[in-house]
């Protein structure tokens, strides 16, 4: 099934119609030994650009790729579309690679573009964007035919004879043999209703917001995990009058990265009994004493758990799931996505100097007056407090219900039938393979997920190296991988 489109308009066919040779040929008019398999990714960011990577550079000249991106930005996504170098990567540069089987790629690549001759930097974010969107021209220079980039939002798509269709906001629709959704997180969910005032921030991470702090302003900051560390890291930097404070439940920050290239601890086996929150929580405590006593940090220890974090995550029943994402999750993922230590000795020196503050509370109000933004929390202590500040970011994480979800394509999946949420609605169902599963049960053979929103089966499913290894299985499901290579 070629890769096709059609539109209601003429410039829109026109504006895709170069990616489209005929049945049997290749994009430059040579005769394909064999059928040409296409493949549609709807999301260019990290995931949908690994995953294309892997795709042209194991699949051969018959295997074509579109990337579909929303706002035409391909490469970045939310995670590294930035410009702020005081946002850094929280893994060293060593460990970044985009491809499994060249591990130092994105070191080498930071080497020669950057003059950066360490293996263990935490480099700013926005070179990472960079260096994926430059690996995407790259693939389109050596590949050339094989991957088109289209701007647009997928709204829809369809299982179709021999392949799927997605459907796209302006009225164009993509037909492939497979689709790969590549969609990133959940948008984030605010705690309460927001007013619809510019000085309130729903989304950091949404072009053009927060815009910059004016000089000497207050901002609240709902949540302190790792997006609240970096929208205060830029709200202070504009005068030496400005101010953040933070609100969370727990009122914690984010533990901090040890600085140099760091070996994780050996795993240790998993338990063997049947397992509940506090049966792990013993077996993790147990495995830390030991790796403390061998030489290791905790960090270490916690790090070299992180194979064993998807199967962990499956042996705990529902309830026990529910709960840990009730009492536990936030304890973890403060010790298990941690802070560069570059930032983190900006975040002490915040700290010392008063300008950033991180107290216990919970949001249960915001209303914006004239000369001020109120916002209402229950403190710590119980009491009910108004803050007055110059503006509130929302920083509270991505949405925890994908039934939920703005986005129209998560609607249209789940509202058709096409998909069915976890069992935490955390995410999407699929297959050990990433084959998008239909409310049935049964297997989408050319619908394919990865990325975060497989966080509801998988747990450990954000970060670079786990996304690498997905996007690897479904080039394998597409066939564009033979059994044996990697």
């Amino acid at each position: 099934m070629p890769l096709h489109t059609t539109g209601t308009s003429t410039s829109a066919h026109d504006a895709i119609e170069p990616a489209c040779p005929r049945d049997g040929e290749t994009a430059g008019g040579e005769t394909a030994g064999g059928a040409t398999t296409s493949v549609a990714i709807v999301g260019a960011g990290c995931a949908g650009t690994l995953t294309a990577l892997k795709l042209l550079r194991s699949g051969g000249r018959t295997l074509r790729v579109v990337l579909v991106e929303r706002d035409g930005r391909f490469g970045p996504g939310v995670a590294y579309d930035t410009c702020d170098p005081r946002h850094r990567l929280n893994v060293v540069a060593e460990r970044m690679s985009a491809f499994e089987d060249v591990p130092d790629h994105f070191r080498v690549w930071a080497e020669r573009r950057l003059g950066c001759r360490q293996a263990a930097a935490y480099l700013p974010r926005m070179h990472y964007g960079a260096y994926l969107r430059e690996l995407l021209d790259d693939a389109a220079r050596a590949a050339p035919g094989r991957l088109e980039r289209i701007a647009g939002e997928a709204i829809d798509v369809r299982p179709a004879s021999g392949g799927a269709v997605v459907a796209l906001r302006d009225g164009r629709r993509i037909a492939a043999d497979h689709v790969v959704l590549a969609l990133g997180g959940l948008p984030p969910a605010p705690p309460v209703a927001l007013p619809d005032d510019p000085r309130v921030v729903a989304d950091p991470w949404a072009a053009g917001a927060p815009a910059p702090a004016p000089p000497g302003a207050t901002t609240l900051l709902v949540g302190s995990g790792l997006t609240a560390v970096d929208v205060a890291l830029s709200a202070c930097a504009t005068d030496a009058r400005s101010r953040v404070v933070a609100i969370s439940r727990g009122g914690c920050l984010p533990f901090d990265h040890l600085p140099g290239l760091r070996a994780p601890a050996p795993p240790p086996a998993p338990p063997g009994a049947a397992a509940t929150v506090a049966s792990l929580e013993r077996w993790l405590r147990c495995h830390v004493r030991d790796m403390e006593a061998a030489g290791y940090d905790w960090r270490d220890a916690v790090d070299g758990l992180r194979p064993l974090v998807p199967r962990l995550w499956r042996s705990l029943p529902h309830d026990e799931r529910r709960g840990f994402m009730r009492t536990r999750a936030r304890a973890w993922d403060l010790r298990r996505h941690r802070m560069a230590p570059e930032v983190a000795a900006e975040v002490r020196g915040l700290l010392a100097a008063g300008r950033l503050l991180v107290r216990p509370g919970r949001v249960v109000g915001v209303r914006a007056r004239p000369e001020t933004v109120e916002t209402l929390v229950v403190a710590g202590d119980g009491e009910l407090r108004t803050l007055r500040t110059d503006r509130v970011v929302v920083c509270a994480g991505p949405g925890q219900d994908v039934r939920r979800a703005s986005s129209p394509l998560l609607r249209s999946l789940l509202d058709r039938g096409v998909a069915c949420a976890d069992p935490l609605a955390l995410g999407l169902r699929a297959t050990p393979e990433g084959r998008l599963l239909a409310p049935d049960g049964r297997p989408h053979a050319a619908l394919h997920l990865l990325g975060p929103l497989r966080r509801g089966e998988l747990w450990e499913t954000t970060a670079v190296r786990e996304i690498r290894a997905q996007a690897d299985t479904i080039a394998r499901a597409i066939g564009a991988v033979p059994a044996g290579r990697s």
